[in-house]
């Protein structure tokens, strides 16, 4: 019995260890030739881009990719969206699995990390604030 409480006591702490040991996400790019960068790399590179927007954890992170694989896919949405607002809460209603609790459950992506990504990777000022 306090083998299995203490087992269930740590298990949210050792979910965020192995999270956060994912993050690192071990990209490895040689100019060695052409074909040196594997697509599963560019995926993670991807990830680290969209995590460099403040607030974006990997699980954000890993639902935006799962929807839009590539900076570009990103971008064509953006171009197909009807307004500047629609293109702005492209993003919102993506929804995260939580790995972080023992629950589990879904939550959204959300109306602000939305904007503050639409802003970063389609505004023409480089002094902007993404706030």
């Amino acid at each position: 019995p306090i083998y299995q409480t203490r087992a269930v006591a740590e298990a949210p702490e050792k979910l965020k260890k192995s999270l956060s040991s994912s993050a690192s996400f071990e990209f490895y790019a040689k100019a060695d030739g052409k074909d040196c960068i594997s697509p599963k790399n560019l995926l993670e590179y991807w990830k680290q881009v969209i995590m460099q927007v403040s607030v974006v954890s990997l699980e954000k992170a890993s639902a935006i990719v799962n929807k839009y694989p590539s900076p570009s896919h990103l971008i064509q949405a953006y171009r197909c969206c009807g307004s500047e607002r629609e293109a702005a809460l492209l993003l919102a209603d993506i929804e995260i699995r939580r790995l972080d609790t023992i629950v589990g459950g879904v939550r959204r992506i959300g109306d602000e990390i939305s904007k503050k990504i639409h802003k970063a990777l389609t505004s023409n000022q480089p002094d902007a604030f993404l706030n």
